[in-house]
């Protein structure tokens, strides 16, 4: 499949959550309706997560190494440390010998400067000709170098890499989310209905686009729960920085206790991915959490979490 550099970038955005708000909502109206950009963001994707995954393992097996016991000095006293520190002072020494023993470095005659002679009538003709034609060095500076997606992927901080594997395996859907999701009431249909039926096959992409379309005007109670539902829908599509900017407005909501601690709870989750840019945010999130005067109905979850980010660092 040859790939449309401009549609890579932007795909390549959307996947990264760079793109504004409107822009996001036209390309997910996109893909619900093509599915060739749906195979080419998939396929996108696919690159992107494995490369993550091979970075994440190896940091892993880092991780790990960094619990372990160091191992016990070796026998014999100071003999390896002298052994070693004579191994240094003798390659300083060869070191030294090469650079005194190199020739000095022959300075050119001086020669007097050779008067400039004035150009031809010819010569000025033909320099003139010249101009009109650009250096074929600068027409290739102009062209815009192809992106690799691979080498795109090793440029995320390995800090972000393991606290996304960190989130994704903290993450866990509410209960009242588990399973096949049904309209609010048995027999009836609700503005929900094609959202949770994409929700509960796990067509997340589908349900972001279903879920959008609900409006304040559905009336309160189908809109908090579509917007709850769209949060969690743009997380498990690994939109986080969307998912980020939902939670972050139900976790303003006084009126319902659990749903405001609930989107707490999953915004720092949505946050964690960009943990190098969000930290502050995050402790921020974190604390009230932790304090158990506040009965955070997640600040067990908090906690473990926070035990956690202690090994990142």
């Amino acid at each position: 499949m040859k790939r449309d550099e401009a549609q890579f970038d932007k795909i390549e955005r959307y996947l990264r959550g760079e793109l504004s708000e409107e822009e996001n909502l036209a390309m997910e109206r996109a893909i619900a309706e093509d599915s060739d950009l749906a195979e080419e963001i998939e396929f996108q994707q696919l690159e992107l997560d494995a490369m993550e995954l091979i970075l994440e393992d190896k940091l892993r097996g880092k991780m790990e190494s960094w619990k372990q016991s160091p191992p016990p000095p070796p026998k014999g006293g100071n003999g390896g440390f002298r052994f070693w520190i004579a191994g240094v002072l003798v390659l300083g020494l060869i070191a030294f010998g090469v650079w005194f023993l190199q020739p000095e470095p022959t300075t050119p005659p001086k020669t007097d400067p050779i008067a400039p002679t004035e150009p031809t009538k010819d010569k000025i003709k033909d320099k003139s000709k010249d101009k009109t034609k650009p250096p074929v060095a600068i027409e290739d500076q102009t062209k815009d170098p192809i992106k690799d997606p691979i080498k795109d992927a090793i440029k995320i901080p390995k800090i972000d890499i393991a606290s996304t594997s960190l989130a994704m395996n903290t993450y866990d859907l509410p209960e009242d989310l588990k399973g096949a999701l049904k309209s609010p009431e048995e027999g009836t249909t609700s503005p929900l209905d094609p959202g949770l039926k994409a929700f509960s096959i796990e067509n997340y992409r589908k349900a972001v686009v279903e879920f959008n379309k609900i409006k304040p005007a559905a009336g309160e109670e189908v809109y908090l729960r579509a917007q709850e539902l769209l949060g969690h829908a743009y997380f498990l599509n690994k939109q986080y920085p969307q998912a980020a900017k939902v939670f972050s407005i139900l976790a303003q909501n006084q009126d319902y206790n659990t749903l405001r601690q609930d989107a707490e709870w999953y915004l720092v989750l949505s946050l964690l991915p960009n943990y190098s840019k969000n930290k502050v945010q995050i402790e921020t999130l974190l604390n009230p959490m932790l304090e158990p005067a506040n009965f955070h109905n997640h600040g067990a979850q908090a906690v473990d979490l926070q035990k956690e980010l202690k090994e990142l660092k």
